[in-house]
């Protein structure tokens, strides 16, 4: 076998092995306070966003690269953080938090599968992608009896009034 043919299988077995992988990540499910909506896009790039967020007007955090991030810590901080709680919480490129009441009607449903990247604190938990959110919608019982955040629901049916470019979720 010459060098290139051992270079291409070494390359072929290397891709193989990190889509599986991205395949096995899983999507957190264990909040009590919070249900996950799946995976939407990030609107930054997109016209007409003036460089928005999805998820703009609440709190964010940036955690260290291969720090303590979790979807659970995300989670906690939009229940928690300043101005909580939050109706929404979403987890971006493996570190990032973001909290808000409001997504953006420019941000779009995707497969749950584009929301690829390991979480820096639990490698097998899903956390967003590049210009993704893994997208979480706080509960009822989150909000301890107040108005449900609806919306985006557990079943991940989105219903909203976009006013000035920016979905007004609604109860279902």
């Amino acid at each position: 076998m010459s060098w290139f043919s051992s270079l291409l299988l070494t390359l072929f077995i290397v891709s193989l092995v990190s889509a599986q992988a991205r395949a096995a990540l899983r999507i957190y499910d264990a909040s009590s306070t919070y249900r996950y909506a799946g995976c939407w896009n990030e609107t930054t790039g997109i016209a007409g966003s003036s460089g928005a967020r999805a998820l703009a007007g609440g709190i964010s955090q940036d955690f260290p690269l291969n720090g303590p991030m979790t979807v659970e810590t995300c989670l906690d901080l939009c229940a928690h953080g300043q101005g909580a709680p939050y109706r929404l919480a979403g987890v971006e490129y493996s570190r990032q938090c973001w909290c808000a009441n409001r997504l953006s009607s420019l941000s779009a449903r995707l497969p749950d599968a584009a929301c690829d990247l390991p979480c820096d604190g639990d490698r097998t938990l899903a956390c967003g992608g590049s210009l993704k959110l893994g997208l979480y919608n706080l509960t009822e019982s989150g909000k301890n009896g107040a108005v449900r955040a609806g919306g985006v629901g557990s079943a991940a049916v989105a219903m909203g009034v976009v006013v000035a470019g920016v979905v007004m979720m609604v109860g279902l």
